[in-house]
């Protein structure tokens, strides 16, 4: 698996040449979000699916 580095440097490689500073910082931490979240379902932390749809369904409801 990258390096947080690694995966900063690679979302920013993927923005536009003309993007700001709030983009780059936006892509990093998103960036570092997906990968932090990716952990936690590897190491079964995650909510099961069947679950979500429940909880969706009642934020659907309100």
């Amino acid at each position: 698996m990258a390096t947080l580095r690694e995966q900063a440097i690679i979302s920013i490689q993927k923005l536009p040449e003309n993007a700001s500073a709030d983009d780059i910082i936006d892509s990093v931490i998103l960036a570092e979000k997906v990968n932090t979240a990716i952990n936690e379902l590897d190491s079964g932390k995650g909510i099961p699916d069947s679950e979500m749809k429940k909880i969706a369904a009642e934020w659907a409801a309100k």
